[in-house]
């Protein structure tokens, strides 16, 4: 039904986020601590947790309007109104209140993650 659907598309987007973000991390030697999860995403409870349990990464969420408050930072950053994107992004902090998600169960992704892997259309 509809909502198995949904569901395997929402899992497709957490398991290929977590071979992508394995596959990133080996390329700059690192992984993240923390994936920031804005716009549209942020609003779906069941498309961060999920993330997060793909990747066994922390999830911060949040804001929604992710894009407008990037481009009101250049806009004021332009105009003089503030002298830094640094700034802009403190003044952002400031006023929205983001929420952590932590990964559980990150083993049961497992086979899903191997199967994702071997896709070739994920090469980086």
């Amino acid at each position: 039904g509809q909502g198995e659907i949904v569901r395997c598309l929402l899992e497709s987007l957490a398991a290929s986020s977590a071979v992508l973000l394995e596959r990133l991390g080996s390329i700059a030697d690192r992984q993240p601590e923390t994936l920031y999860l804005v716009g549209g995403g942020a609003r779906n409870p069941l498309l961060y947790h999920l993330v997060a349990s793909a990747t066994n990464t922390t999830i911060c969420v949040g804001p929604t309007e992710a894009t407008a408050l990037g481009s009101l930072l250049v806009q004021f950053r332009s105009s003089g109104e503030i002298q830094s994107l640094e700034r802009g992004r403190t003044l952002v902090d400031r006023t929205i209140d983001p929420t952590y998600i932590e990964p559980r169960n990150h083993t049961q992704w497992c086979d899903a993650l191997d199967l994702m892997r071997d896709f070739k259309h994920l090469d980086v």
